[in-house]
């Protein structure tokens, strides 16, 4: 959970620990769960303009969206070192392209 402000809380995704699963398996779980925090700002994103138009607390709602997208953003920059470091290990250099690989 993240303190919003003093009244509001938003829970944060965090990605899930290596399951011992495939590595394709395990990165599924992972840009699932990047797709579930981009769908949550969106929500956010959505009520926030509400709250603008009806005059409703727009800045709470202001402040839900700036989680939300904090959240995905972070995500997305982790889920990025990860995928980089799942090729990596497969002997792809990380920018995407093969190699050999080194003894």
């Amino acid at each position: 959970m993240t303190l919003v402000r003093e009244d509001r809380k938003w829970k944060v995704l965090t990605l899930p620990p290596p399951t011992g699963l495939h590595d394709e398996a395990w990165m599924e779980l992972v840009d699932s769960t990047v797709e579930r925090a981009w769908d949550r700002w969106c929500y956010a994103q959505q009520h926030a303009i509400r709250a603008a138009r009806v005059h409703v607390k727009p800045l709470l709602a202001l402040a839900v969206a700036r989680a939300a997208w904090n959240n995905y953003w972070l995500l997305c920059l982790d889920a990025e070192r990860l995928r980089e470091r799942v090729t990596d290990g497969r002997g792809r250099r990380a920018g995407g392209t093969f190699g050999a690989r080194r003894l």
